[in-house]
């Protein structure tokens, strides 16, 4: 479904961003995996010689405009564009609003906000050389419904939401489509922190009964940066097990 296609996927490392990785590369893109240390470069790198498809580890620091920068003008001298976007880095803080640090919303909104902006406004450049141009920005079911102890996190994916839709309009008659995923709770480290008494809650406000694998949003990135989502563009997607209903 993506033959030849070139990717990039920030927070590539792991969880979600490891596995919208390795369903492209399955699907036959080469793909630039953003990621802030180079001690995983061997871990994640891959290439298969039949479908000439990439896993290609490449320094991502979206908190860092130079790294940005770099990131960028290393895609441009290899492949000249780029096709698809997954704005995956993100941080959270569980911290109710009486107790809220300065410092935990810098990070989150260093990350989550101003990091995605700064990889989207570098990366248009190339993808506007792109006939298949597709961003898909990672949001989080906590923009719409937010939950406790969630202020900077949810308002910080609110803002994700919001983005994706000025972009959308934005760049809409250039063919370049913009959409989001919302996931629910999902099996990363970053869940993983809760206890054992707040995941049995979790569980029990799903409607699916479960937690979402990593590789039921990525088959969603899939659709979204495919040809079988041609017509679709400023919708953010909850993928989220009945969460919300």
């Amino acid at each position: 479904m993506l033959k030849g296609r070139v990717a990039l996927v920030s927070g590539a490392s792991r969880g979600i961003g490891r596995a919208i990785v390795e369903r492209f590369y399955s699907e036959g893109a080469i793909v630039y995996a953003g990621v802030r240390n180079k001690d995983i470069f061997k871990e994640i790198e891959r290439y298969d010689s039949e479908s000439e498809a990439r896993i290609i580890p490449i320094i991502l620091d979206v908190c860092d405009k130079e790294s940005i920068k770099q990131c960028m003008m290393d895609i441009k001298k290899n492949h000249g564009r780029l096709d698809i976007l997954v704005n995956n880095a993100g941080t959270l803080y569980v911290e109710r609003l009486e107790m809220a640090r300065d410092s935990s919303m810098q990070q989150i909104y260093e990350t989550n906000v101003f990091g995605l902006f700064h990889v989207t406004q570098m990366a248009v450049r190339l993808l506007k050389k792109s006939m298949f141009a597709s961003i898909i920005n990672i949001s989080s079911v906590l923009w719409d419904k937010g939950d406790i102890g969630q202020t900077l996190y949810a308002s910080s994916k609110a803002a994700v939401t919001s983005m994706t839709k000025t972009w959308a309009k934005e760049y809409v008659h250039m063919g370049l489509r913009v959409n989001a995923i919302a996931p629910g709770n999902t099996d990363t480290d970053m869940y993983r922190r809760i206890s054992d008494k707040e995941y049995k809650e979790e569980l029990s406000r799903i409607g699916m009964g479960r937690i979402a694998d990593p590789d039921e949003i990525a088959k969603v990135a899939l659709f979204l940066a495919s040809d079988m989502s041609s017509y679709i563009t400023g919708e953010t997607i909850a993928v989220d097990g009945g969460l919300i209903l």
